[in-house]
């Protein structure tokens, strides 16, 4: 993940943690296959989503992972209108050109659904929207607590990696993911 240039766009980047104001997706910008996570700051999410690609033989030449808003608030779900218009114009007004010259997108995450897709994740998941042509999955921090779900989201990841003209297969050879231990309610 890359720092770029303060983004004033709206009155997010005042609020954006450190080192979080529009930032630079990562892996290959020329890359057919294009992941869209909802927005940056979320380390162990990424790495899950690294280890799927890695175990579907894929590397940082074969994708590109951006995000669909380019900074995160201290709040980390929008509820508040003012919240919401000003993703709106984050997704708006930044150019994503990685995105157009893609064969294959994947949109993970309600956000990024309900945003790029128009859509909700509950009548999306797992499949692609045709209207948009994109491919929609769970978002990589919900497997976290979730790990059953990881099938649909290796199912959607293989397809849409396969539509971008490359050839995923099953590494092995892969250490097993160490998912974190779900938070007993007493």
């Amino acid at each position: 993940m890359t720092k770029t240039e303060l983004c004033e766009k709206c009155g997010l980047g005042f609020q954006c943690h450190k080192n979080q104001n529009n930032v630079k997706g990562w892996g290959n910008p020329q890359a057919k296959l294009v992941i869209l996570l909802d927005w940056p700051g979320d380390h162990f999410a990424e790495k899950l989503l690294i280890w799927i690609l890695q175990r579907l033989s894929l590397t940082e030449k074969d994708v590109w992972i951006d995000y669909v808003f380019k900074c995160q608030v201290t709040l980390q779900k929008p509820k508040k209108a003012w919240l919401l218009e000003s993703y709106k114009t984050c997704w708006n007004h930044i150019i994503r050109q990685e995105v157009f010259n893609a064969s294959s997108v994947v949109v993970a995450g309600n956000w990024g659904c309900e945003f790029v897709v128009e859509g909700k994740m509950k009548d999306k998941h797992g499949s692609k929207d045709e209207k948009r042509e994109v491919w929609v999955c769970y978002s990589f921090k919900y497997l976290l607590m979730n790990p059953a779900e990881c099938v649909d989201n290796w199912r959607v990841l293989f397809k849409a990696a396969e539509e971008a003209g490359l050839k995923p297969e099953m590494n092995l050879s892969v250490p097993a993911f160490d998912f974190p231990a779900k938070k007993l309610i007493g």
